[in-house]
């Protein structure tokens, strides 16, 4: 704006200067009029010297260039007020986008963070769900063909006495199966010991070897792989009458549970915390007892292999559960990692 306010001031002196410099209208030989400024008739245009007409050239020039300043002030105005309410209108318009995308900034934040409870609820359950798997595997493991067998054995003065199952009238044995007896001896010699025979068909199982004397347990393990079961009888040649055999059997068929159960140990993605909780036995027979201490009930007899789910330990000791459901306390020493 500058230049027009230099030319409306030049103009304006321009004018002032023409106005008031130079000869009367008298003098001038420029005079329109000459002499007839004394003359009321004559015409406005004719009593003003070139002079004037140059002054107010200059004068409405001047006065233009102030009326087109103002236009060009209004204006730039209502420019700068365009302009102000475009940036206004831009910076509202900035203002709630970014509201917007902090809104979304916030929903995407609580559903990562719903998506993130989802996950941890379904690792939860997928835990949970293998956990269930290995648990009905292992309840599966102790399973066989056939089934652990055992009996109460009492000497009548019988030459031979057929050995009583649970499971069918006489007890089946085949080869591979672990025959299990514990007895307590007393007042038998050496001779009446040597005389009892385990018979499965035509085989015969000499039991004792004569020397023995007081409480007495003995495991079997039968010659042969797993094939026809032929009944068992206790061979009885001098008829002897006050003796007792408590007997256990575990078949030696092929488990039915016990290899899927490892595997699943094994492939686990839990395998590591599967481990922890379920142990394998390394002993050929392990009591398992009432209480953590040596001399408690006997609840069980677990033969080497058998697998048990751990539910506390104890100093030397460990509880268990086995697959059959029955709890009782182990040597610590005799339970291994599933490998």
């Amino acid at each position: 704006m500058t230049w027009i306010d230099m030319l409306i001031g030049l103009f304006g002196l321009l004018s002032i200067f023409l106005a008031f410099s130079g000869t009367t209208i008298g003098e001038s030989a420029l005079a329109f009029g000459g002499d007839q400024w004394t003359d009321t008739h004559a015409p406005l245009y004719k009593k003003i010297t070139a002079r004037g007409w140059f002054s107010l050239i200059c004068l409405s020039i001047a006065i233009g260039g102030v009326v087109a300043k103002e236009k060009m002030k209004e204006q730039a105005a209502r420019d700068e007020i365009a302009l102000i309410e475009g940036l206004q209108t831009e910076n509202a318009e900035h203002k709630a986008r970014i509201s917007k995308q902090a809104l979304d900034i916030a929903e995407l934040q609580l559903q990562l963070s719903k998506a993130n409870q989802n996950l941890s609820k379904n690792a939860e359950g997928i835990e949970t769900h293998h956990l269930k798997a290995l648990e009905a595997a292992f309840k599966l493991s102790g399973k066989s063909a056939r089934g652990p067998d055992e009996a109460v054995v009492r000497f009548d003065a019988r030459a031979n006495i057929p050995i009583p199952s649970r499971h069918f009238d006489q007890m089946r044995l085949s080869g591979g199966d672990r025959f299990y007896f514990a007895t307590f001896l007393q007042n038998l010699s050496p001779r009446d010991l040597e005389s009892i025979q385990l018979k499965i068909g035509d085989e015969l199982y000499p039991l004792f070897k004569g020397q023995e004397n007081g409480f007495f347990e003995r495991t079997l393990r039968l010659p042969g792989k797993p094939g026809k079961q032929t009944p068992a009888f206790l061979l009885n040649p001098l008829l002897l009458d006050d003796l007792i055999l408590k007997v256990f059997v575990q078949p030696q068929d092929p488990m039915q549970g016990k290899s899927p159960f490892k595997d699943l140990i094994l492939s686990s993605p839990f395998s590591e915390q599967a481990k922890k909780i379920y142990k394998v036995t390394r002993a050929d027979v392990l009591n398992m007892r009432s209480e953590p201490a040596a001399k408690t009930a006997l609840v069980s007899r677990l033969l080497r292999g058998s697998y048990v789910r751990v539910l506390q330990t104890q100093a030397a000791w460990t509880e268990v559960l086995t697959s059959d459901e029955k709890q009782g306390w182990v040597l610590s020493q005799f339970l291994s990692e599933i490998t």
